[in-house]
């Protein structure tokens, strides 16, 4: 049996030597950037930058052109759409160039998984979420706080990027989560 230290370099050298899927932007506007690109296994992936009610405040959300909306989130783990980590990378780029191009314009980003139904395997979205809000400073400059938000029931686990490079961002995400999180008894906020 390989040892940890063993599987852990393999996923590392995997994720930096993968190349990026081909993608094209559909929609650029001032409220969302869709794109699409397709996987080996001719799968689509759609993604999508929002911008909430005309704040500062962008969601990223990618998943699969697969019919099936019970699955739509969790598709593209699946062995048979792709490789997971070059979803990844392909969203890095496609993020990077957004932020090139509007960066002065995002106070915060925020992503989500849930976790209910999750492989417990490398792909999960959780931990490759994880593995990627902890290494956020070696994909994008500038001054960035982390911050995850997530339920006791552990049900679904928000991620939330804020730009420090904007005035008082970290006291906008604050009144953000007040603002949102307020009746629920169950919410954890962890800055990391």
């Amino acid at each position: 049996m390989r040892d940890k230290d063993q599987i852990l370099l393999e996923h590392i050298v995997t994720e930096v030597i993968v190349e990026p899927y081909e993608y094209e932007w559909t929609q650029q506007t001032q409220k969302w950037w869709n794109g699409y690109f397709k996987t080996e296994n001719d799968t689509g992936i759609k993604v999508s930058i929002t911008n909430h009610w005309g704040a500062n405040h962008w969601e990223i959300i990618f998943s699969t052109d697969i019919e099936d909306k019970s699955d739509r989130d969790l598709a593209y783990i699946r062995q048979d759409t792709g490789n997971p980590f070059k979803v990844f990378k392909t969203v890095h780029i496609m993020l990077d160039e957004f932020l090139q191009n509007k960066k002065s314009n995002v106070d915060f980003i925020e992503f989500r998984a849930e976790k209910e139904n999750q492989s417990t395997s490398k792909d999960s979205r959780v931990i490759l979420y994880n593995r990627f809000i902890k290494n956020w400073e070696k994909y994008f400059k500038g001054n960035w706080s982390k911050a995850i938000v997530s339920d006791t029931s552990e049900i679904e686990v928000c991620y939330f990027i804020i730009n420090n490079d904007n005035k008082n961002t970290v006291d906008k995400f604050k009144e953000y989560f007040k603002t949102n999180y307020k009746y629920e008894d169950n919410i954890n906020l962890k800055w990391i």
